[in-house]
């Protein structure tokens, strides 16, 4: 018999207003820590936006496993997660919606 470990691909979509935009952009989410910020950051984002209310690093994913968790990567950061403000670490779970920014 052979054994294959079970490989677990955790991604991140956008979601548009426009339906034929949404889900065209997959950002995987690798084990460990994943920033989300600008590009002119100190270093290079795994996942680079834009916008004026985006950070430098604006947020973490940081994945063990199948569990990833979601959090501030700097104070301030507007991020929130099914509509509440992302204060602290969470938990994040299929199909949450999380929107970086203001807008």
């Amino acid at each position: 018999k052979q054994w294959y470990q079970r490989r677990v691909a955790i991604t991140a979509g956008n979601l548009n207003e426009d339906n034929a935009l949404s889900g065209v952009i997959h950002h995987l989410i690798q084990a460990g820590e994943n920033i989300v910020g600008r590009r002119d950051g100190e270093t290079v984002p795994a996942i680079c936006l834009s916008g004026l209310s985006i950070q430098k690093s604006h947020a973490i994913f940081a994945r063990d496993g199948e569990t990833v968790i979601l959090r501030p990567g700097v104070v301030g950061a507007k991020t929130k997660v099914n509509g509440q403000t992302l204060n602290g670490d969470r938990t994040l779970m299929h199909q949450d919606r999380i929107l970086f920014g203001s807008n």
